[in-house]
């Protein structure tokens, strides 16, 4: 092999080899904490058994233009990674940090008030596959939060701390399971 074809060969090797696709596995579902409380999740495989996790919750959405203008909602949205091992074929333990960020707000016409916060959970739980792309899991995240109340008058005044592992939020999530080219 001539220094040309060496050459050709190796840039082709270093520089076409990135360019071909790689499908990767991605998860999107719902959660449910209860019927009147649901998160939206998606998932994408970050290496072997690890998922990097995004969940956002809008709940407790309402307006009302009865007599005065009254409007309410709470919104929160968290990442972490998903770790998963398997216990059987069909079903795996899932484990790992989820940070995120919460907010709350009431308006009416002579008040408003809200919560603003930060969180740190844990996700504890256990998956179970019944096809190639669906699956249910039940899990529970225990948290441990810092939050700052704010009114028309102030803002920050009190930080509130809380800690939590409640049995009661335990939640389900019904997912569909696909694959994509991975994006560079």
């Amino acid at each position: 092999m001539n220094t040309k074809h060496f050459i050709l060969f190796t840039f082709l090797l270093l520089f076409v080899t990135p360019l071909s696709s790689q499908n990767m596995s991605r998860e999107i579902g719902i959660r449910f904490s209860g019927l009147d409380d649901f998160d939206f999740i998606y998932k994408k495989s970050a290496d072997g058994l690890k998922y990097k996790r995004y969940r956002i919750a809008a709940s407790s959405l309402s307006l009302a233009l009865v007599e005065d203008t009254r409007f309410s909602f709470n919104v929160s949205y968290a990442r972490g990674i998903e770790k998963r091992k398997n216990v059987t074929n069909q079903l795996k333990f899932i484990h790992g940090w989820e940070p995120g960020v919460y907010l709350s707000l009431a308006y009416s016409e002579d008040f408003t008030s809200g919560t603003i916060g930060i969180f740190l959970g844990y996700v504890l739980g256990f998956q179970y596959d019944f096809s190639d792309k669906f699956y249910v899991n039940i899990e529970t995240i225990p948290t441990l939060a810092l939050s700052t109340n704010y009114t028309d008058e102030d803002f920050g005044e009190d930080v509130l701390i809380n800690a939590g592992f409640n049995s009661r939020e335990a939640a389900l999530t019904l997912a569909y399971k696909f694959s994509s080219p991975a994006r560079k």
